[in-house]
This record gives structure tokens, C-alpha cells and sequence, in this order.
């Protein structure tokens, strides 16, 4: 229950649906990649979306999901964007930045985030 907000409803074909909003659907798919097409999709999105998202209900929403792993892969996207990324709850302990792939390297960032995937796989060049 707790991770039920930023949505709003909708009617498609007189039938109410509810969707979520831009900042909601990156938190969402932060905190479910395996349904988002995994961390590079969600990268994709984010580096698409940073222009039309309101930073600091991005940042609130995703301390509301309560997941700091969470904040911390946010907050490591982020910084990789050049948006500011302060006040994100971040992770203790040091979190791969793909959880499906095996841990390569060290957490050597703020963020505790063991980089396992190139920043050339999150932010292909060509691709908006």
C-alpha cells in the first residue's frame, strides 16, 4: 500500500483505468526492472524523460517507495545525466547497478553503486 501513489485516473473508451505519472512510472520501473526491461531501459527512459520530469517529485517519490537500493541506482542515473540528485535516501551498503549481472569493480561513489553496466549500454550514443 504504501508504494500506491502518483497516479491518476483516466477514462479509455468509458472504461476509468488509472496511469501513473512520468516521476512514478521511473520509480516504478526502478523498483521493478525485471518488468521495465531491466536497467538499461529504465536509463533510456530516464535520460528521455529528465526534461519533463519535476526533479524534486522524483526525488520524493522514490524516498516514498522506501527502497534505498532504489535511491541509490536513481541517484547514481542521475549524477551520470548531470541533474542534481541531492536529498535521495541512498543505500549503506554497496548495491550492483544491474542486479542480474554480476558484480565487476568496486562502489567507488557517493552513491554505493557498483557499476556493472558501461555507461556506453546505459546512454547509447544516437539513441534520445
Amino acid at each position: 500500500p504504501h508504494k500506491f501513489f502518483g497516479y491518476r485516473r483516466e477514462s479509455i473508451d468509458d472504461l476509468p483505468v488509472l496511469i501513473a505519472d512520468e516521476a512514478k512510472a521511473i520509480v516504478d520501473s526502478l523498483d521493478q526492472l525485471r518488468y521495465a526491461g531491466g536497467i538499461t531501459e529504465v536509463a533510456k527512459a530516464l535520460r528521455t524523460a529528465s526534461d519533463m520530469i519535476d526533479l524534486p517529485t522524483l526525488i520524493s517519490y522514490a524516498n516514498r517507495m522506501e527502497d534505498k537500493s532504489l535511491g541509490s541506482r536513481l541517484g547514481y542515473l542521475l549524477e551520470l545525466l548531470g541533474q542534481p540528485a541531492e536529498g535521495i535516501q541512498c543505500s549503506e551498503s554497496p548495491v550492483r547497478l544491474d542486479p542480474t549481472r554480476p558484480p565487476q569493480g568496486s562502489a567507488r561513489n557517493r552513491w554505493r553503486i557498483i557499476p556493472n553496466v558501461p555507461e556506453t549500454e546505459l546512454f547509447p550514443t544516437g539513441v534520445a
